[in-house]
This record gives C-alpha cells, structure tokens and sequence, in this order.
C-alpha cells in the first residue's frame, strides 16, 4: 500500500480520501505494536518507537484537517465538537512521544496491547461512530 501524501497546500475536497488515510493510520498502528512487541534492538529502540508514534501524530493532523474541511465543506453538524475530540487526541499522542523520549515507563506487551486499543478506538472508531450519528 502506498503511504498518503502529506504536501498538498491546496486540497480539493472531491479528492480526500479518508477510507485511504484511515488505512494508514492502521498502518501506523500495527508498527507501533510490532515495535513494542519485537525484541529490542538496541539503544534505538525507543527511539524507533517514538519515530513511529510521531509518524502516525503527522498522519492523524492531515487527516483531521482533511476530515474537518470535508465536514465543513458540507455543513455537517457537530463539527466544533470533532474538532475539540482531534485537538485532545493529538495532545495525547504529544504527550504520549514525551513520556516515551524520556523513558518513564517500561515497554511490555500489556502497554503494547494497551496503547494498540486506546489509538484504534480514539482514532478509527471514534471517527466511524461519528459519521454514523452525524452523516
């Protein structure tokens, strides 16, 4: 699968495709759990943890603007709140690198599994409950 895009300035709503962005994210998700499932390889390890956290961080903001502008394009309800749901989800994800860079908790599969569930469900979830009670 080809990674999205992420230069465009100028995005013309007709061509957003958030099935394709949301793939990514999966994407992104299932490397942060291989990383922190695999055996360490090394002093990197963090920090190939932290890449690929903050990878999946610049992916949710492009896609949550796209997202955004989709929903604001077509009057879609609700859109004050989603956008305060994005700005809590990245702060967490900020949040989340920090911790990791600074070492403050120990990588085991149970904190693997844990942040797996809570960035499927705030990420992809969210967002399919969402369309389904304001599309």
């Amino acid at each position: 699968m080809d990674a999205i895009s992420l230069g465009s300035n100028d995005i013309n709503v007709e061509s957003i495709d958030i099935t394709k962005e949301h793939d990514e994210l999966r994407r992104l998700i299932d490397q942060v759990y291989a990383l922190m499932t695999g055996e360490p390889t090394g002093n990197n390890y963090i920090d190939e943890i932290v890449a690929a956290v903050e990878a999946i961080g610049v992916v949710f903001t492009l896609h949550c603007e796209h997202e955004e502008l989709v929903m604001y394009s077509t009057g879609c309800a609700g859109l004050d709140e989603h956008q305060r749901y994005h700005r809590h989800v990245q702060n967490i994800l900020a949040a989340f690198v920090a911790i990791l860079k600074v070492k403050l908790f120990p990588i085991t599969s149970n904190t693997a599994s844990h942040v797996k569930q809570w960035l499927t469900f705030h990420i992809m979830k969210h967002d399919v409950d969402f369309r389904n009670n304001h599309a």
